[in-house]
């Protein structure tokens, strides 16, 4: 395996590393699931101004290609009691 990424371009290697960022949003996302602790994952923000914003000597070369917020619901957020809707397939799937 190393050797296959040793022959990639610098922006192929960097492509793939940040695709397996993916397979520990996963973990995370499955294991606040377990524990009961609100998940959600965050793409389209400024990655170079959040970069910048965390860098210090034992960061340095990393590149934020994505986030999480982590945390609780307030308890008194009215819309945490609500019933999950499921629409039935038929209504959001188009068969061709």
């Amino acid at each position: 395996m190393i050797s296959k990424i040793a022959e990639k371009s610098a922006e192929e290697v960097k492509n793939w590393a940040q695709k397996q960022c993916y397979i520990g949003l996963g973990n995370i996302l499955n294991t606040a699931a377990e524990l009961k602790i609100d998940a959600t994952p965050m793409e389209g923000f400024s990655a170079s101004d959040v970069t910048l914003a965390l860098q210090n000597e034992s960061l340095k070369g990393f590149t934020v290609c994505l986030g999480i917020a982590l945390g609780y619901r307030h308890k008194e957020d009215a819309t945490s009691a609500y019933k999950k809707v499921r629409k039935p397939l038929s209504e959001i799937v188009v068969t061709l």
